[in-house]
């Protein structure tokens, strides 16, 4: 009877998970044999969360989604559809970016601000790697230059100065210059100045003689030209002898620094007159302030000069002009006083030298001291002006015009003896060996010779602080051993060590600057103090252009005070590339910042001084932004390039060697060796960008440690020239691709690629069976002497190839000049995708150096139009990468053939995927036999050098999407289940369901993928029947992988028993046509786990169960074998039949349930129990009589919606049956 009267309670409120594996009948309670579509909450079963519509419905249904956040921090999603187009959704607008062929998967990571994909059939890379940065789809990687460009040497001719005005004019250490013709310089070049003089140097002068002269008074012209006196004694007075008429020439923008004037003073016999007074003069009397003198005559001819470079007695600077210089009167008067009897002459040359600056007076520092104290600062001389000076430490400086220093309080004493002449001075003098210095006055008491002490000597020893000595030889043989001299009105002067008439002018460096108006320079000379002279500045030298003005303008740095020129001078750009032999190659920078690899290189010979003039450059493809032109220095081997000006101290000191455009094909390039070597260098360990290598279909992509890792790559030729026609053009031959030769035929042109940004060969048919397009390049050996092809080895040729018609023929021949070596050839197919084929016989033995790769059309249609791009030769016996290739740091497109090769050395699987577990990073490979390997960057060393440690195997990844991460864990699917690793052991997480994972027929098509928030994996798969399905593994309150592991349905008690608890992994499956899920961000801001179906679709628990894409759907549960042992002992209801009286049902939901019996196995279904209505919320259970025998009976949970189409929504959290023993039949019997 199907009531509970005389029946026991059997109740079940735990609802576990499904377990395939054991027989149905021998699972405990709690775990089910069978179940779909339901989800899982501690303590109850419940239908699972609808998919409802994420986005809009997309043109083609999705097969791939994925969340990209660019630069610009607004997450774009990224769909893949069925007919190969790739796609972004703004609103409700899709837009399509790119496209591959239909049917190609796609991995993809968001690395570096943009979207990076690998293209495959999920076993192998079928499609080139892509990027996206929001706007433009590129290639990842890509051709470099197939040539380089020409260069050669260029002098640019030195041009004079501009005439008018001034020509230098310095301000805040930066000098303008004013060229009569265009200059040709430019920022960063360097300028050599000459012929502009110093400020104030001995060079800027102008010396004149004397044409008129003028006598009167006691003064008369006498024989040769002299003046003499006419009656003795006398006193003249100036004025009565002038001489005049130097013709000067003085430039009107000069500043005068001093004036010297000059003749020669003679006695009849000896007198004791003097030359009293001197002054300069002109039309209007005494210019300035006279010199009061006591110059003796001797009856010895001597010349005499007056003033200095620096002295111009004392006018002010209006008062002595060059106008007044250069005025016919201008000249000089002298007087004389002569106390006895002896006639005075003054004689030839009567001249004048005028000392003058181009500079403006602010350029002029006037010393008012200049301090040698070795006891203070050895070897250090303080100078300091009248005013400030300008001077930085580092300036380079003149000093002129440094009058002797008088040594105080003169001269107590003079002997000369035996060649040795001793001074003593009344005061110490403080002067050491070495010094150079002037007497003067020093009368010789000693009759009988005519012996002088005066002159300018350097000090042989220092016996005493007032004394020093000095060698002197007498003037004949004759005169005494010992000479005596007066010293009455004598003096002893120190003479400034650097004298004005050094034919070079002595420079002096400055050290430091204590004020504004002094500065230190060194100098090694005994102790003096000097206070006159003028401290110049240097215009003349090389000098680095900080800016181009215009074509006959420009600036240059130069340390110095501010101030001007008008000296025409010579401005010569002067070349800074070392003389000797150099290399140079090319190289595309892309829009994505990527650098391609260098092309060939090309030698050339610097010849020093000189400019580098590039042309031919190469055109890149659409896609390039830049050309990078790389160099070695002189006799060098190592590659260098300069991505922006050099630069010292803020000074621009060179030019870039970077091209920041792609159309200029000519430019001219100025660097000294030393900026090169300061530069970016293109060939060292991290960052040899002649190692790169283009990648070709890769099958996953991954980033670690800020570097791209890609794997599933065809094993393809490395060092052929422009084999995706991304090499570059000349402008001159835009239609031939650098590195090929194209044959005389015709039919081909380099055009846009249809596939990618890049460039591809177009052939067109002409209706014949001649060779249409015919493009060749050498495979024995590239530029750099490394073999192309292999002796002895099978080859296979793959290319991109489109046509509108199926027609023709496509060939890629290797020949040398014995003949064909071999052939792959394939009849063209109407539709585009990558077509390839052997050739036809293997390598020689020997490659020769005139093989040939040869690539043509044939056989083709009049007008037929085809493209092919993306050629490769692989190797076919080896056809695929079993190895990761991983990019440099920081450079994602730089990926290097030797040391970014990734890969355990003794396992021959091929890496399947990759994952990061905290800083380690992780490497499945493939198939049963693969392992878990673990490795980590290592700072300084490239990844082959990373040591990777082998960490469990047999249990490889079978899919490249099948793995995911969990908070410190991940799992993946290998062949015998779902792995989960945490450090330590892996475990596997699947066992209760292995015959479910033992049916998944395309292993390498798995999608892994976990929500950490609903702490579910969801694992979809295609079954044998194609159907796909999703397996759900739930570890809610499990938060490791360990307890993942150690929770598995069913526990084994200490005395043997098989049971269940709630806190455990729990496993179901979903209907469903799920082709890819992951969390995505959606337009709301949230992000959601979706999946990806006839569009994308979110799971939401809106209890109808109504999916958008397929409609209704019915969840499912299958109870245990009630009632269990357990509970037959312990109610003692038997162990034989029973009668299932009744049920009651703690349910609640949308739409009706039933439950339909499976007495003793799941196959034998008896008649369910009517549909029972169900409530959102209900105060009671839902009861429904049974009457079902049974040994042991299993119950299924089965929902349907009230009417068709409607929702239904059902949760299970706890059943009672009334059950007793049967009471007629308890044993079936035998038969």
């Amino acid at each position: 009877m199907d009531n509970a009267a005389g029946s026991v309670d059997v109740s079940l409120d735990l609802f576990g998970s499904l377990d395939t594996e054991l027989v149905p009948s021998e699972l405990p309670e709690g775990v089910s044999p069978a179940n779909v579509d339901v989800a899982y909450l501690p303590g109850s079963v419940f239908t699972r969360p609808s998919r409802k519509a994420a986005l809009l419905m997309p043109p083609s249904a999705p097969i791939y989604a994925k969340t990209y956040v660019p630069p610009t921090q607004k997450p774009v999603t990224i769909l893949l559809g069925q007919d190969g187009g790739f796609r972004t959704i703004d609103g409700s607008t899709y837009t399509t970016f790119g496209n591959t062929i239909p049917g190609n998967k796609v991995k993809s990571v968001t690395a570096f601000g943009r979207e990076y994909f690998a293209i495959s059939d999920g076993n192998l890379g079928q499609d080139i790697p892509r990027q996206f940065d929001g706007t433009f789809f590129d290639r990842v990687t890509q051709d470099g230059p197939g040539a380089p460009p020409a260069i050669a040497n260029l002098q640019h001719p030195g041009v004079s100065m501009a005439a008018s005005s001034n020509t230098l004019v310095r301000n805040n250490n930066q000098v303008l210059c004013t060229t009569a013709a265009p200059h040709n310089l430019k920022v960063g070049y360097q300028a050599q100045i000459s012929n502009v003089p110093d400020s104030n140097a001995t060079t800027v002068n102008q010396t004149g003689q004397a044409s008129t002269f003028f006598a009167q008074n006691d003064w008369q012209q006498g024989g040769g030209g002299t003046y003499e006196t006419i009656s003795e004694p006398t006193t003249t007075a100036l004025g009565d002898l002038i001489f005049s008429g130097f013709g000067m020439a003085i430039p009107n923008t000069a500043t005068i620094l001093g004036v010297v004037v000059g003749m020669g003073l003679i006695s009849q016999s000896p007198t004791a007159g003097i030359l009293s007074q001197v002054s300069l003069w002109n039309s209007a009397g005494i210019l300035g302030s006279a010199k009061p003198e006591s110059t003796e005559f001797t009856n010895v001819n001597t010349q005499q000069s007056y003033g200095s470079s620096a002295d111009t007695w004392g006018l002010t600077p209006d008062k002595i002009t060059p106008a007044v210089i250069n005025d016919p009167s201008f000249g000089f008067s002298v007087a004389v006083s002569q106390p006895d009897n002896v006639r005075l002459f003054i004689t030839q040359v009567y001249q004048i030298t005028v000392y003058y600056t181009l500079s403006g007076s602010g350029t002029v520092g006037i010393v008012s001291s200049i301090v040698i104290n070795n006891e203070t600062n050895p070897g250090q001389a303080l100078v300091t002006t009248s005013g400030p000076n300008g001077m930085v430490p580092g300036t380079f400086c003149s000093i002129n015009g440094v009058e002797p220093a008088p040594v105080p309080g003169g001269l107590s004493a003079a002997q000369w003896a035996t060649g040795l002449t001793t001074l003593r001075t009344v005061n110490n003098h403080n002067l050491g060996p070495g010094a150079v210095i002037q007497v003067l006055g020093v009368a010789t008491s000693t009759s009988g010779t005519a012996f002088s002490f005066n002159g300018n000597f350097t000090i042989l020893t220092v016996p005493s602080p007032d004394q020093l000595t000095y060698e002197q030889t007498p003037i004949t043989a004759n005169d005494p051993d010992v000479i005596d001299g007066t010293t009455t009105s004598a003096s002893v002067s120190v003479s400034w060590p650097i004298p004005d008439n050094t034919t070079t002018p002595s420079y002096f460096q400055v050290q430091s600057c204590p004020t504004l108006e002094s500065f230190y320079i060194s100098l090694n000379y005994p102790d003096g103090i000097w206070t006159n002279g003028t401290v110049g500045f240097i215009w003349e030298g090389v000098f680095y252009v900080s800016q181009v003005v215009s074509p006959t303008q420009f600036y240059y740095a130069q340390q110095g005070p501010n101030g001007a020129t008008t000296a025409v001078g010579t401005v010569t750009p002067f070349g800074q590339a070392s003389p000797g032999t150099h290399q140079m190659v090319v190289m595309f920078q892309t829009r994505q910042g990527g650098i391609t690899k260098p092309s060939p290189s090309i030698q050339f010979i610097a010849n020093g001084g000189q400019y580098l003039n590039v042309t031919n450059i190469p055109i890149g493809p659409s896609n390039t932004v830049a050309r990078i032109l790389g160099f070695t220095g002189a006799s060098g081997g190592n590659y260098f390039y300069l991505p922006v000006p050099a630069s010292l101290n803020g000074q621009v000191t060179s030019t870039s060697t970077l091209i920041p455009d792609n159309t200029t094909t000519e430019i001219t390039l100025d660097f000294s060796d030393n900026a090169l070597f300061a530069a970016t260098a293109i060939d060292i360990p991290g960052n040899n960008l002649f190692a790169q290598v283009v990648l070709g279909p890769c099958l996953g992509v991954f980033s670690y440690a800020d570097r791209m890792i890609w794997w599933g790559e065809r094993n393809k030729i490395p060092n052929l020239l422009n084999m995706g026609f991304d090499g570059g053009y000349q402008a001159s031959t835009p239609a031939n691709p650098l590195g090929w030769t194209v044959g005389s035929g015709g039919g081909g042109a380099l055009v846009q690629s249809p596939s990618d940004a890049g460039g591809a060969w177009q052939i067109t048919g002409d209706g014949t069976s001649n060779q249409r397009g015919l493009i060749s390049q050498s495979a024995y050996q590239d530029s750099f002497f490394a073999a192309i092809l292999q002796p002895s080895t099978q080859y296979t040729f793959r290319c991109w190839l489109s046509s509108p018609i199926t027609a023709g023929n496509l060939g890629a021949f290797l020949v040398n000049s014995g003949g064909i070596i071999a052939t792959a050839s394939f009849i063209i197919q109407a539709g585009t995708g990558f077509v390839q084929a052997d050739f036809s016989a293997m390598t020689p033995a020997q490659i020769t150096p005139d093989t040939e790769l040869q690539v043509f059309g044939i056989n083709l249609q009049a007008g037929q139009v085809i493209v092919i791009d993306e050629m490769e030769i692989d190797y076919t016996d080896n056809l695929y990468i079993p190895y990761a290739r991983v990019s440099y740091v920081n450079n994602p497109e730089g990926i290097d053939g030797v040391t970014g090769i990734l890969g355990p050395d003794s396992d021959a699987n091929p890496v399947r995927t990759f994952q990061k577990h905290r800083d380690n990073l992780c490497m499945l490979t493939t198939g049963p036999n693969g392992s878990l390997y673990e490795t980590q960057d290592s700072s300084g060393s490239e990844p082959s050098s990373w040591n990777v440690a082998q960490i469990a195997t047999l249990c490889g990844a079978t899919s490249v999407w099948g793995d995911s991460s969990g908070e410190d864990w991940f799992v993946w699917a290998s062949d015998t289940g779902l792995r989960a690793y945490e450090g330590g052991e892996v475990f596997k997480i699947s066992q209760e369901i292995q015959t479910l994972w033992d049916a998944i027929a395309a292993p390498q098509n798995t999608v892994v993928v976990n929500d950490p928030v609903t702490r579910r994996i969801y694992i979809l798969v295609s079954l044998a029947s194609s159907s796909p399905a999703t397996y759900v593994l739930d570890y809610r309150e499990l938060n490791t992988a360990a307890a993942i592991d150690g929770s598995g349905p069913i526990k084994v008690s200490y005395s043997g028993r098989v049971l269940s608890t709630d806190v455990v992994r729990k496993w179901t499956t979903w209907t469903g046509p799920a082709t890819f899920g992951g969390l995505l961000t959606l337009p709301d801001g949230t992000n959601q786990m979706c999946f990806t179906g006839a569009g994308v679709y979110k799971l939401l628990n809106d209890q109808h169960g109504i999916d958008d894409d397929t409609g209704s759907f019915q969840a499912t549960y299958t109870t245990y074998a009630f009632t269990g042992t357990d509970n037959e002992r312990q109610l003692q209801i038997g162990m034989h039949r029973k009668l299932f009286a009744f049920v009651s049902l703690s349910a609640s939901g949308l739409g009706q349930i039933r439950l339909v019996p499976l007495a003793e196995s799941l196959a034998n279904r008896w008649a369910p129990t009517p549909w029972l209505p169900l409530q959102s919320s209900s105060m009671f259970d839902v009861e429904c009589g049974l009457n079902v025998l049974a040994t042991r009976c299993f119950f299924r949970i089965e929902g349907q919606p009230v009417a068709p189409g409607g929702p239904s929504f059902w949760s299970m959290n706890k059943m009672i049956f009334s059950v007793r023993a049967d009471a007629l039949i308890p044993v079936r019997g035998a038969f």
